[in-house]
């Protein structure tokens, strides 16, 4: 058991550690009592009203607000109605739009409720890693809940979207081409997946082996043993027969717009 549960638990780490290099370089999350602007964009109504970036927002439309998803949604019950967004220093007139150009928002700007800080450098690291913890989980939980939509998928018949070994080789070349920061997260992210698959009591898988490790004081040895080899057998073949599909799958997006892809759709039916 401590065997098949130290696999688990190294996947899990490596993804602690992969989130914790990230905190440490960009520093830990601080939640703000203001809404502060990152980027206005150019030719927008938050420009024209002359709102600028660094401004601090705590009031719209008469409604203190200190998280973005309040802010949002008082712009959103605004559309094409002047309202006032109060700083810290000055108090703006604008309107927000009603068909603003794509990614640009209602108003023109990018904001945020957190920022990042540095600490003092002894206490960084444990910070880092404390934040990296929170971080894997709340990946664990969003994994786990892919994973169940995943197996609804399946059930109604509906193919759901899996990357296999090539798919996962076209994933880190292209987050590789963003920075080293970005590969370490897909690194963090990949690693806590692993993790939760390997947990899942499925034969073949290290969460099978330790569903027969429990069962081992229910059934006798001899036969537990003979149970677990035909069981993990038809597992293995079976998530062999899947990494094929998925594998074949990643092969027909690389090479989608192929001459060899369209010859052989040129003889399908």
């Amino acid at each position: 058991m401590p065997v098949l549960i130290a696999g688990i638990l190294g996947n899990l780490f490596l993804g602690v550690v992969c989130f914790s290099i990230i905190y440490s370089k960009l520093g830990i999350p601080v939640s703000l009592d203001y809404i502060q602007v990152r980027q206005v964009v150019v030719n927008s109504p938050a420009e024209k009203a002359g709102i600028k970036e660094g401004d601090q927002i705590i009031e719209v439309a008469g409604k203190t607000v200190d998280q973005v998803a309040d802010f949002i949604k008082i712009i959103e019950e605004n559309q094409g109605q002047e309202i006032s967004v109060k700083t810290r220093s000055l108090q703006y007139a604008l309107i927000p739009r009603e068909n603003p150009p794509e990614g640009e928002g209602r108003l023109g700007i990018m904001i945020t409720d957190f920022e990042n800080r540095f600490y003092p450098w002894w206490q960084m690291p444990f910070l880092s890693a404390w934040y990296g913890i929170k971080e894997a989980v709340v990946w664990s939980l969003m994994i786990l809940g892919g994973i169940g939509l995943t197996i609804v998928q399946l059930f109604k018949g509906v193919a759901p979207e899996v990357a296999g070994p090539v798919g996962i080789f076209q994933l880190t070349t292209a987050v590789a081409k963003q920075g080293i920061l970005d590969l370490i997260q897909f690194v963090g992210i990949l690693s806590i997946n692993l993790g939760i698959l390997n947990l899942l009591p499925f034969p073949a898988l290290d969460g099978g082996h330790l569903m027969f490790v429990f069962l081992g004081k229910l059934i006798k040895e001899e036969k537990r043993d003979k149970i677990e080899h035909v069981i993990n057998t038809v597992g293995f073949i079976f998530l062999l027969s899947l990494m094929v599909l998925v594998t074949i799958n990643d092969l027909g997006r690389l090479f989608k717009d192929s001459p060899l892809a369209e010859f052989v759709q040129s003889l399908m039916p």
